[in-house]
């Protein structure tokens, strides 16, 4: 399966073969206990990855486990699965010493990425723009060999948001037409726009962003978001005021978006058909109480009485005392 750009999910799919890496895992578990009877191992799923959690470990067998864990990682890696690990220096002192082993998968999710997709580095851009991008382990960055959790094999990794900085000062700009790379999900991330490819890129779909252009691709972001808003703001300015008169129409609006502002003009001067609209989505009874409130204190009864009937845990005294307190202000 491919998966748009933004079709990304929260679900957790960074373990292709969860099956299989839970039995790796339950075998790191029961090997770790062969070698230090006295230590607590327990399997368990992470963010993105599956853990062995060896906990209470003897510091004599410190160095037996990670052999251990040496001699599996080249089997894992036959079965695209990255085996990395390192010891817990913040485990609580219960648990501690506790070494923290991560399975996960290298191929994750294929995604299809924009035209464009960016690449945030600190390494020369002269060299990048005549030889193009190299993957890379992690294991040959300063950054993130120390990192276990994070440990990756050779690939490039790149986003979609060219102002979000991503672990590095220059910003490259990667045109993915013609360029014929499969791209992943990010190994370590479970969800975002993070993607990853473990092909070169040449250096003829590469550009390197200037400051100057990324300042003017800001302002311009700003520009757009503030018109937006305003349009938005103009459009509700315009619907509220249709409440108001009786004329509005609500085809094709969404419910879900409705403010504050629209609440109050159907609770004020709504019928049967703006109630029935602004609860047709998924609202709280809480929700639905407030607007018996706002009902009552404008003295619009039908609408009142349209949410009693919709919502019987709506109380009516609370509507009342609403009302009442409103007329004293």
């Amino acid at each position: 399966m491919i998966l748009r750009f933004d079709g990304f999910c929260q679900l957790n799919e960074m373990v292709k073969n969860e099956r299989r890496a839970e039995a790796l895992a339950g075998e790191i578990c029961r090997k770790s206990k062969e070698i230090c009877p006295s230590c607590s191992p327990e399997a368990e799923m992470g963010q993105a990855s599956m853990l062995a959690v060896i906990s209470n470990v003897d510091r004599r067998d410190m160095a037996a486990i990670e052999s251990m864990l040496s001699a599996m990682r080249p089997e894992m890696e036959k079965q695209d699965l990255v085996l990395s690990w390192s010891e817990n220096t913040g485990a609580p002192a219960a648990k501690s010493p506790q070494i923290v082993a991560h399975i996960k998968s290298v191929h994750t999710i294929r995604v299809k990425p924009p035209r464009y997709v960016y690449h945030y580095t600190n390494a020369d851009a002269d060299s990048i723009l005549s030889k193009g991008l190299v993957p890379m382990p992690s294991s040959s960055s300063d950054k993130w060999r120390k990192n276990a959790a994070l440990e990756y094999p050779a690939a490039i990794f790149a986003i979609a948001d060219d102002e979000t900085q991503w672990g590095g000062r220059r910003l490259f700009e990667i045109d993915t037409q013609g360029l014929g790379n499969r791209w992943w999900r990010d190994l370590n991330f479970a969800s975002g726009p993070a993607i990853m490819t473990f092909e070169p890129i040449p250096a003829s779909h590469i550009r390197e962003i200037s400051e100057s252009e990324r300042a003017a691709r800001s302002e311009a972001k700003k520009a757009e978001i503030k018109s937006s808003e305003s349009a938005a703001r103009a459009e509700e300015d315009a619907f509220v005021d249709a409440i108001k008169k009786g004329t509005a129409s609500y085809e094709g609006k969404d419910p879900a978006a409705a403010g504050f502002r629209v609440a109050a003009a159907i609770a004020s001067n709504g019928g049967k058909e703006a109630i029935e609209w602004y609860f047709s989505c998924d609202r709280s009874e809480r929700e639905a109480q407030s607007m018996a409130n706002m009902s009552a204190a404008s003295g619009n009864k039908a609408a009142e009485e349209i949410v009693y009937s919709m919502f019987p845990g709506v109380s009516r005294e609370k509507a009342a005392k609403w009302a009442s307190m409103s007329k004293r202000l």
